[in-house]
């Protein structure tokens, strides 16, 4: 059938059910890239606070325009907690001390809910990143006491499991936590593996899907499907070969990166069909000698996976880390098969 000019062409999907999404963001995003994302989002979680091990909350930037933002396009602010610096240096002692700590417990509930309440968010996201068999009673107890304050004055409250992966030569060995209890007391729990802007590990797929499914596999024999939300790391990693622990340089690359990188390389992009995930090899040139690199990165085959884990186990939603570098991609694959749940 012929277009003629002036007619209008609209363009339909084949929508299969509603979606919340949340996007991790910092407060210093970029407005052009923020306002092509609020549209997409239910949620908008903003990482701007760490905790210390008395409770304490640092801040690290105004983020009163942001939220202001969030809400004017329909999504719902969401404060960030972690024990983690903004550029994602771990500190297992600090969030151990916390969690031991019943009266820093108090001092860091009293601080959050203050802060809300000033700022105007809606809700709060506490990461977990050493939750494990040994530690989950100590995780699960704080949880509780956060979750009772938060309810109580009518604030969301979600966790952010940092999930560990444990690498056997049969594929990933869940760990057998008992997320159950976990599940009655929040309004979602992400399953995301943060990735920063620097690792020290070997070369390995950004988010092995085979891997993901096993988890989740594992995680909805004990958390309701409708509380579950999986997330999406965006980012490439480069590493430098051959790989020394402590002495080979890797470095993290937004998605516009990666392929500017393998562009100015030409390098061919191969994809890994047990992990789903795509990589590339290129040489940089180092004081006169080549030096190898691989890139191991997400693209859009990755991410349909996982909205095939959503379909298939009929989750409540998926989260990107992070949106800080606008990419299309993503957008364009939920709208096509979702319908963004909207709650304000």
């Amino acid at each position: 059938m012929p277009l003629y000019p002036g007619e209008n062409l609209t363009i339909s999907y084949h929508i299969i059910g509603d979606i919340t999404s949340i996007g991790f963001a910092y407060p210093y995003i970029k407005y052009e890239t923020l306002f092509k994302s609020l549209p997409s989002l239910t949620y908008l979680s903003i990482f701007n606070y760490r905790v210390s091990d008395q409770g304490d909350i640092i801040e690290y930037h105004d983020d009163s325009e942001i939220i202001k933002t969030s809400i004017d396009y329909g999504t719902i602010p969401i404060m960030m907690m972690s024990s983690a610096s903004p550029m994602g240096e771990p500190n297992v002692e600090m969030e151990y001390n916390l969690l031991l700590n019943e009266e820093a417990q108090e001092n860091n509930i009293n601080q959050v809910i203050n802060i809300m309440r000033s700022k105007g968010y809606y809700g709060f996201i506490i990461t977990f990143n050493y939750l494990n068999e040994n530690s989950l009673e100590l995780y699960l107890n704080f949880t509780k006491k956060i979750s009772e304050r938060l309810h109580k004055v009518g604030f969301l409250f979600f966790i952010t499991v940092n999930y560990i992966n444990q690498e056997t030569a049969n594929g990933m060995q869940v760990s057998q936590i008992d997320y159950t209890s976990f599940s009655t007391y929040v309004d979602g729990m992400i399953f995301l593996k943060f990735l920063w802007r620097t690792i020290n590990t070997p070369p390995l797929p950004v988010c092995n899907m085979s891997n993901l499914a096993t988890l989740i596999d594992y995680v909805v024999t004990k958390v309701p499907s409708d509380k579950i939300i999986i997330g999406k790391p965006l980012l490439g990693y480069d590493w430098e070969l051959p790989f020394q622990t402590d002495r080979s340089k890797t470095v993290s690359l937004s998605l516009e990166a990666v392929y500017n990188l393998a562009q100015a390389t030409g390098a061919f992009i191969q994809y890994d069909e047990k992990s789903q995930n795509p990589y590339y090899l290129y040489n940089q040139i180092n004081i006169g000698i080549p030096v190898q690199h691989i890139v191991w990165f997400i693209d859009a085959r990755s991410l349909n996976v996982i909205d095939e884990l959503i379909k298939n186990y009929s989750l409540i939603g998926c989260g990107a880390w992070n949106i800080m570098v606008y990419y299309a991609p993503l957008w364009t694959l939920i709208n096509s098969q979702f319908n963004i749940i909207k709650l304000i």
